[in-house]
């Protein structure tokens, strides 16, 4: 008698995903979105026979997970006791 009601609000809520889950046809959606600026850049450099620029940015992206990489390994091989 005591789990009526949260059976009543299990069905209740399973009764409602399933009308929120309505199933439709599938459609395609057109991409008509543009280029990135980066993209168009490089395009305008290769339509201009211009020389590529190269850039180490993209490095500083990496610079956390190799403090991450570096900290973890020092914690485990240098700090953990010895058995």
């Amino acid at each position: 008698m005591r789990y009526t009601k949260l059976i009543a609000i299990a069905l209740l809520l399973s009764l409602l995903v399933a009308a929120g889950c309505k199933c439709v046809g599938p459609e395609i959606v057109p991409d008509n979105t543009g280029d990135s600026v980066v993209m168009m850049s490089l395009k305008s450099q290769i339509e201009k026979n211009q020389k590529l620029e190269q850039n180490w940015s993209w490095i500083v992206w990496y610079i956390p997970v190799l403090f991450l990489v570096v900290a973890w390994g020092y914690k485990e091989f240098f700090t953990k006791k010895k058995n």
